[in-house]
């Protein structure tokens, strides 16, 4: 792995921990429930806040899910750098694969695409640089 995967995969990482930050324990403040229910029909009778609060229990659940994708990817980045190079490098994998395919739902699924591109560009990045490394080091070995 090299440092532009490890800049990429880090990033991956920081995001995925930010999204937990907010969805599970800030999700009551309206700079983060705003950005959420405002895609939410306006005809309702019903406030933002009521449907953050509606909602809680669903964005406490998903922050922590985003929460442990983010230590899969802590966990390969530490496999990795202690010598256990595939072990490490399967979870990264996982990791960005993961955070590249829900970033593709996200804007397949929604009209979030500066949030798709945030949540995507990261990983996709690290998965072409893990690629690059693993076309190289396989050209070097046939050499």
């Amino acid at each position: 792995m090299n440092l532009v995967v490890l800049i990429f995969t880090v990033i991956t990482i920081l995001i995925h921990i930010a999204v937990f930050i907010g969805e599970s324990m800030f999700w009551l403040e309206p700079v983060i429930y705003k950005q959420a229910v405002m895609k939410i029909d306006l005809i309702t009778d019903v406030s933002s806040y009521e449907q953050a609060r509606i909602l809680e229990v669903l964005f406490f659940n998903q922050g922590f899910y985003n929460l442990f994708v983010a230590l899969g990817g802590v966990v390969g980045v530490i496999l990795y750098k202690t010598g256990k190079t595939q072990a490490g490098l399967a979870l990264v994998s996982n990791t960005c694969f993961f955070a590249f395919g829900a970033a593709l739902v996200l804007a397949s699924s929604t009209t979030a695409y500066p949030a798709a591109l945030i949540q995507g560009v990261p990983p996709a990045l690290a998965i072409l640089g893990i690629y690059a490394c693993y076309r190289k080091d396989k050209a070097q070995v046939t050499i």
